[in-house]
């Protein structure tokens, strides 16, 4: 995940950024996940559990103190796709050594690119 350089710094150069993370919907509070660099952009969040929604937000921090939040923004983790529909069409005969079958796409792909069939 990655966001954007802080526009404006207050004057001061940055000292870090604060990546937030909600602890669920339950508590519906945030923690510090991780802080970067101010040079560093991104983090790279491990161990997600499939098809559950992470809600994020980020703040700058320099000498005097910490910025705003940035907008929430939700991501979820990825689940393994629907199957595909049943085969539509197979054409061939016991005379042939190879038939064509054809099929139409899952109606979901998890929510990550399908790679293979």
């Amino acid at each position: 995940m990655g966001w954007a350089a802080e526009s404006s710094n207050g004057g001061l150069a940055l000292d870090e950024y604060q990546l937030y993370w909600n602890q669920g919907p339950i508590t519906n509070s945030f923690v510090v996940y991780s802080t970067t660099s101010s040079s560093v952009f991104q983090a790279t969040i491990p161990d997600l559990t499939s098809g559950n929604p992470y809600i994020f937000k980020v703040r700058a921090k320099n000498a005097v103190g910490e910025s705003p939040f940035s907008a929430e923004f939700t991501i979820y983790a990825a689940t393994v796709p629907n199957a595909p529909n049943a085969p539509t069409q197979v054409a061939g005969s016991n005379a042939q050594t190879t038939i064509d079958i054809e099929w139409t796409t899952a109606n979901s792909n998890g929510g990550s690119t399908i790679t293979g069939y």
